[in-house]
């Protein structure tokens, strides 16, 4: 890929894992160009941020993978979810709290979801990862429809009060 870059055959390359310590390594090596984590950056569980200020420091771009936490963000059924997902699972808990607060609030938990991550400076791209045209459809609808401003701040303080998240990275505590 190095020998490729040089060669002007392609601008850059990365790495596309979930495993922080993983992601950080590639940074640190001072060798890729972008990253693409996973699950770990959205109003869920944002246990992304010191790889986001690490690839920052380190002139590293990062497309943030699955702003809806694997749909639960995206206005799937989540007692549907709740079937294939552990008992007591972290983010099925905070999915509900979410999905609640947004339908008190009159906002789609969908663009609350992707509008999370395009707020976010340190993220270059945000990748909603369609499958279908009505995907591809709902995606772009989640990144322009209006929210509220003043809900970004309330959110904050709402999530802040929320059961602790998930493990970071796909690693245990």
């Amino acid at each position: 890929m190095e020998e490729l870059k040089a060669a002007g055959d392609i601008r850059g390359f990365g790495l596309g894992v979930r495993t922080h310590r993983l992601l950080l390594r590639a940074i640190d090596s001072g060798r890729i160009d972008v990253i693409l984590p996973s699950y770990d950056y959205h109003s869920i569980r944002q246990s992304l941020n010191p790889i986001l200020d690490a690839a920052t420091g380190a002139g590293v771009a990062v497309v943030n993978g699955s702003p809806y936490q694997a749909g639960l963000l995206a206005g799937i059924d989540l007692a549907e979810a709740a079937k294939m997902r552990p008992p007591n699972d972290a983010d099925l808990a905070r999915a509900r709290a979410i999905v609640a607060w947004c339908n008190q609030r009159g906002v789609d938990v969908g663009a609350l979801a992707v509008q999370f991550s395009l707020r976010e400076a340190r993220v270059a791209a945000t990748l909603v990862g369609p499958r279908t045209v009505g995907e591809v459809e709902s995606g772009l609808r989640h990144a322009t429809e209006p929210v509220p401003a003043g809900v970004w701040d309330e959110l904050g303080d709402f999530l802040d009060v929320l059961t602790p998240a998930a493990a970071a990275g796909g690693e245990a505590p």
